[in-house]
């Protein structure tokens, strides 16, 4: 009888720390937590090109919009953290809200200031692999494509190749105090470097001076994009303007680098390198193209926490403010399932049968899971495999490879604990039941 009773106690340890867990998840991760994943395929670009306010009288904005965005990806965040929801509950003004967007703010401006920087890489990337494409045809004459490959492999002019260049090209514009001519120093070197090794590779004797002209003049177009009146290089203060314009709604055209130099694209060797669409298409690996995030200023941020607050008008605020109260509630009563069980531990602790019922957290415990994470990622695989749903638009575009939707949310944690204790039973409930009939 007693060594069934100190088991019960230290099932009633383990399963106190369970409970724990199950409601500091909340304070430590976010209450939800949805990311929006958008990728621009071929068909998505030219959608945006279209529909967007993304014209010049040369289409040299167009160009360089497509070469950048084709391919590319971005993830939107948005979170809400528990703090957010209970002092929604307590405070009766609009405080709660303004913390959460200006906490969005900050994600959203790190995640889009990582990924326009990658796009200027993308953009040089795109010079390095149509100068490699060029020269490899301008060279080869009547060379039959694939023996073009081979002797371009061979000597080593590969995709580990083109990123070693892009890269040293793209590490000169974030070094401290960098202007356009020394990074311009850097671009000749690497195109004369281009030039003289693909030739070699084709064993071309004739005079490569000159042949990468036309990709420099557009690197030149792009780093006086990124520079100040002065010529020193700014990318942080255009990443701020190009936010701006696009939240604003403005003429994006005076912002991004116009491809003046007329860059020619040619898809014929973009098989060589595993590329995709044309030419050589850079992918950087992750964690790369972070140098600049952190040079968001804050005046941005605070214009788009005020236009966000401006643009939602009293009523809809209030809305806000009383569903999150209601998601205070839900928590409430979901730390309640889970107190619950600490409470009950303490007041049987010195009974002859210590064990107690455990079944409330395990049916009711990880609701926000359900309703944050679980029945949304639901709902939007089924829209998003092509369920027909009355009101649904349509797009010229495939939605399924565009986009992708993630829900999580700190309720996780208690769904796992839940199904800790659902394992805990098979074992603890026998001995509740042994217990119970011998304090009879």
């Amino acid at each position: 009888m007693k060594s069934g009773k100190n088991i019960a106690i230290i099932f009633n340890i383990v399963i106190a720390l369970i409970c724990v867990a199950a409601i500091a998840g909340y304070f430590i991760m976010p209450l939800w937590r949805m990311n929006i994943d958008i990728t621009f395929t071929e068909e998505f670009t030219d959608y945006i090109i279209d529909s967007a306010n993304i014209s010049s009288e040369d289409g040299d904005v167009e160009n360089t919009v497509r070469t950048i965005l084709t391919d590319a990806s971005i993830s939107i965040p948005f979170e809400m953290r528990t703090t957010d929801a209970f002092d929604a509950l307590f405070k009766k003004d609009t405080s709660a809200i303004e913390s959460m967007i200006e906490h969005n703010v900050d994600l959203i401006l790190e995640e889009l200031s990582a990924n326009i920087d990658q796009a200027v890489k993308s953009a040089l990337s795109a010079a390095v692999n149509d100068a490699v494409n060029s020269l490899a045809i301008s060279l080869a004459e009547d060379e039959d494509a694939a023996e073009v490959m081979q002797k371009l492999e061979e000597a080593g002019i590969d995709n580990d190749y083109i990123t070693q260049k892009t890269s040293e090209i793209y590490d000169a514009l974030n070094v401290d105090n960098a202007t356009v001519d020394d990074v311009l120093e850097i671009v000749d070197s690497t195109f004369d470097e281009l030039a003289t090794s693909i030739a070699a590779a084709l064993d071309y004797e004739g005079d490569v001076e000159g042949l990468t002209e036309e990709f420099r003049a557009y690197i030149v177009d792009i780093l006086n994009a990124l520079a100040d009146e002065n010529g020193n290089i700014a990318i942080g203060e255009v990443i701020n303007d190009l936010i701006a314009a696009i939240v604003n709604g403005e003429d994006i055209s005076e912002v991004l680098p116009k491809a003046e130099a007329n860059v020619k694209l040619y898809p014929v060797y973009s098989a060589t390198f595993a590329g995709a669409g044309n030419g050589v298409v850079y992918k950087a690996t992750e964690g790369e193209g972070e140098q600049s995030g952190s040079a968001t200023s804050d005046a941005l941020k605070q214009q788009l926490k005020d236009y966000i607050m401006n643009s939602i008008s009293a009523e809809t605020l209030d809305t806000i403010r009383k569903v999150m109260s209601g998601i205070a509630i839900l928590l409430m009563f979901t730390f309640f399932t889970w107190a619950y069980l600490i409470l009950k531990m303490i007041f049987k602790s010195a009974s002859r049968n210590p064990a107690i019922k455990i079944g409330l957290p395990i049916w009711l415990g990880w609701l926000p899971f359900l309703i944050f994470a679980l029945i949304p990622a639901t709902v939007f695989t089924v829209i998003i495999n092509g369920v027909e749903i009355e009101g649904l638009p349509e797009f010229p575009f495939n939605i399924a490879e565009v986009l992708r939707m993630q829900f999580m949310s700190a309720g996780v944690v208690s769904f796992f604990a839940a199904a800790a204790l659902i394992v805990i039973s098979f074992v603890y409930w026998p001995l509740r039941r042994k217990l119970k009939k011998n304090a009879v």
